[in-house]
């Protein structure tokens, strides 16, 4: 009974680990056919932003993410390690060297919380260990200006005397892929064989390139960095540049190619600086981000699966995420500057409370001043994805899931409710078949007719909150989907002080998935996950432009869990145009700009206007002097707040 007797493993984790070893492989190798199809489906004539929305759509998150088999998988990132091991977090009162004897790899700390590579064989080993608190898988994450300068009034710093820029403060930025040649992240110095300028990203990580001659990986350059993927510094990407008019681009600098990339969007948006002229004949300027004279941090993230150098499978997870992190801050402090970095990712799953490790870890690395993290609210609101409801003492509570044909993923419900109180749970399937009772404290492992594997794992007192958490994972068979129609949670008091209760489905069968009325909640706890980070500052979308400004329908809505106003504030995130990446190796590489929706846009823009505050106020803000600056001025004209999505 892995709720009972592993306490201190996140209910993924134990799962893993509890199932028969011949059958995780083939469900992970099942993960990652899925996986390998979507990253080789061509593009045909597809346009490029469509084919990474129909990519969103149809990608699912493993539930073994975060473990890995090296037999099955060529490109993983603990290079050389022959035996199945996690990726994920330790919480752990002790020094690194204890568990790098033990053979733990550690990657990055923020206090006592760790990113770590842990062969699976040494977790009962660390569950011993008095000074392990806790330990988490990864869990993967997803991707969710023409006169959004005028409107939020940046064009005043613009054009101030001297103007305010972000000049001397370091944006950071994780995501997929940043197009290094386009004229917005190039200095106008007139640098270059080409003339259009020295770059403007001081340094790049590459997390998912392999090292090849000639390149290093950060820990090369920085022994106390980490060591994989490939950094490039300043220097090599303007050896780049400088080649690139006489030999195939993206020879000294393998980063880049992609068309239309997550990462070059959401760095348009935070520190594009407008040297482009438009795709329609704007004018230079135009199409301006909000610190267009900061340096550049660029991480570009590992995928969840394998090398992929064109970013057709947009998804990364909280481990690579925090190392990327510290890594920016790292360079930072390198370069003597303040740094703000954005996050335009987001997970429905999880506590929605901050208490995450990986939420931990964040909230650590911005214990010193000259630090801030902006993260987009996510895009889960008009989904269907969440349910909340009321259980009182001795009676039922029912909730509905439908699931529509055809959905073939793997699936997780998550269910958190208050430590004081006790649930039984049972599951109907729309076969007839049923799941359960069971109660606080136990778990349950069964069969479907159809192939279908259901378990259930009821965990008393969190570590990290000390609330109760009900896991659900259905695990499909090669040949079968999960049935459709409609399935039911039964929830039953056995001892209830509060009674609320909040449900969340993962996105992995989002276009088929569904919680019905009473119970499902559009407005209301659609944050992403990571948003619910405590010191980190959260921005929700809203449309543009008018008086009071309308949110925007996709926009994820507060509060989190623990009641915290969140997101805190919102920006245009609707039919934002930015900056485009292009492929140099095409002979017509094709349009800079292109427009997007998202709140992986609005978040940007609010990172480039904090990085404006450390120019103008100083390195000595902190992440709550930022916080407290950007909420004291927004515009509430007409606006009723708090408010679940403008904050």
């Amino acid at each position: 009974n892995w709720a009972v007797a592993h306490p201190k493993l996140d209910p993924r984790l134990g799962f893993a680990l509890a199932v028969p070893a011949g059958r995780l492989r083939e469900l992970k190798a099942r993960q990652l056919a899925k996986l390998d199809a979507l990253a080789e489906k061509p593009a045909g004539g597809v346009t490029e932003v469509a084919r990474e929305i129909d990519s969103l759509k149809t990608l699912f998150s493993p539930v073994f993410h975060g473990i890995y088999l090296p037999e099955l998988q060529k490109h993983h990132p603990d290079i050389g390690r022959k035996e199945n091991y996690l990726s994920g977090f330790i919480k752990f009162h002790g020094n690194r060297q204890d568990l790098e004897e033990l053979g733990v790899r550690v990657r990055t700390r923020a206090c006592d919380v760790y990113t770590v590579f842990v062969p699976l064989r040494l977790v009962a080993t660390l569950e011993a260990m008095p000074a392990v608190e806790r330990i988490e898988l990864a869990r993967p994450l997803f991707p969710s200006l023409d006169d959004a300068g005028d409107r939020h009034e940046i064009d005043i710093l613009h054009a101030a005397a001297p103007p305010v820029g972000g000049a001397g403060v370091a944006v950071g930025i994780y995501d997929s892929i940043l197009d290094i040649y386009h004229p917005n992240f190039r200095n106008d110095d007139g640098a270059g064989t080409d003339t259009l300028g020295s770059t403007r990203v001081r340094y790049l990580w590459d997390q998912n390139l392999a090292k090849q001659a000639g390149e290093n990986t950060p820990q090369d350059n920085d022994a106390s960095l980490e060591n994989y993927g490939v950094e490039y510094l300043n220097a090599d990407i303007n050896d780049e540049l400088d080649k690139a008019a006489a030999t195939p681009a993206y020879q000294t600098v393998r980063h880049g190619g992609a068309e239309n990339s997550h990462g070059s969007r959401v760095a348009g948006c935070a520190v594009g600086n407008g040297r482009a002229a438009g795709n329609g004949g704007e004018a230079v300027g135009t199409f301006t981000g909000a610190a267009p004279e900061s340096d550049i941090i660029f991480v570009g993230w590992r995928s969840g699966h394998h090398v992929d150098p064109i970013g057709v499978v947009p998804y990364t997870d909280t481990s690579f995420l925090a190392d990327g992190l510290a890594y920016i801050f790292k360079r930072a402090d390198d370069l003597g500057q303040p740094c703000v970095v954005n996050i335009s990712e987001s997970d429905d799953q999880g506590p929605h409370d901050g208490s995450a490790l990986s939420q931990e870890f964040i909230d650590n690395l911005l214990d010193q001043p000259g630090r801030a993290i902006v993260s987009s609210a996510g895009n889960s609101n008009e989904r269907n994805s969440h349910a909340s409801g009321l259980v009182t003492a001795g009676a039922t509570e029912t909730v509905t899931l439908n699931y529509a044909a055809g959905a073939d993923n793997d699936d997780v419900i998550e269910i958190w409710y208050d430590g004081h109180d006790r649930f039984t749970v049972t599951l109907n399937a729309p076969t007839g078949e049923v799941f359960g009772p069971v109660a606080a404290g136990s778990m349950l492992n069964s069969a479907m007719a159809n192939g279908e594997q259901v378990t259930i794992t009821s965990v008393i007192d969190n570590p990290g909150n000390h609330d109760n958490q009900i896991q659900i994972i259905i695990t499909a068979s090669d040949a079968d989907t999960i049935p459709d129609g409609v399935w039911t949670i039964d929830l039953t008091g056995a001892s209830v002080i509060n009674g609320r209760f909040n449900i969340w489905v993962d996105r992995n069968n989002h276009s088929e998935s569904d919680f019905a009325a009473p119970h499902v909640t559009a407005d209301t706890l659609t944050l992403g996950d990571l948003g619910a980070t405590r010191r980190i500052l959260t921005v929700g979308s809203s449309d543009k432009p008018a008086d009071p400004e309308a949110i925007s329908s996709f926009s994820g809505r507060g509060p989190t869990r623990d009641g915290r106003i969140k997101p805190e504030l919102t920006a245009f995130g609707r039919n934002v145009t930015t900056a485009r990446s292009r492929d140099m190796n095409d002979a017509d590489p094709g349009d800079f700009y292109s427009t997007t929706t998202g709140t992986s846009f609005s978040s940007p823009f609010v990172a480039g206007t904090a990085a404006l505050l450390f120019d103008c106020r100083g390195a000595g803000l902190n992440w709550a002097d930022i916080k407290f600056l950007l909420l004291a001025n927004a515009n509430i004209t007409g606006l009723v707040i708090p408010d679940n999505g403008h904050g």
